[in-house]
C-alpha cells in the first residue's frame, strides 16, 4: 500500500487498499489499520480540508487493528 505523506494535524501518512477497503493511517503516535472503508469516504477523507475532523466523524468508528 502506497502511503501519502499528510504533515499536519495528527496524521503523519495514510493510504488506502480498494481491494481490501483498507484505510491505514500513520498518527504520530501509532499505526492503525481500518477495514470495510468504502471508497467514497477515502475520496472524501483524502480531499477533506481537515482530515481531523473528516476522521472524527467519518472513520474512526469503523473496524480497525493497531499496525499493520
Amino acid at each position: 500500500m502506497d502511503m501519502i505523506p499528510v504533515h499536519r494535524e495528527q496524521f503523519i501518512a495514510f493510504g488506502y487498499d480498494p481491494t481490501l477497503k483498507e484505510l491505514r493511517i500513520d498518527f504520530k503516535s501509532s499505526i492503525y489499520t481500518y477495514t470495510e472503508i468504502p471508497s467514497h469516504i477515502y475520496d472524501a477523507f483524502f480531499n477533506a480540508h481537515s482530515k481531523t475532523l473528516f476522521y472524527n466523524r467519518h472513520i474512526k468508528n469503523y473496524p480497525c487493528r493497531k499496525g499493520y
